[in-house]
């Protein structure tokens, strides 16, 4: 998305993640963590990244 008016970058990225939790299952953390992995590995890679974490 075009930022012209900004004195940091001209341009605004996102990064997205997303992660479930299957039936029965309530570890909040462990949901964060398995959202947080995928999402850190693609921004380590570079931009336009797609990452998938390993069913568990």
């Amino acid at each position: 998305m075009l930022h012209g008016n900004s004195t940091t970058a001209a341009w605004v990225t996102v990064s997205v993640s997303a992660a479930t939790l299957r039936a029965g299952e309530n570890d909040g953390t462990a949901l964060v963590a398995a959202g947080d992995f995928p999402l850190y590995q693609a921004r380590r890679i570079g931009r336009n990244q797609v990452v998938a974490d390993q069913p568990r």
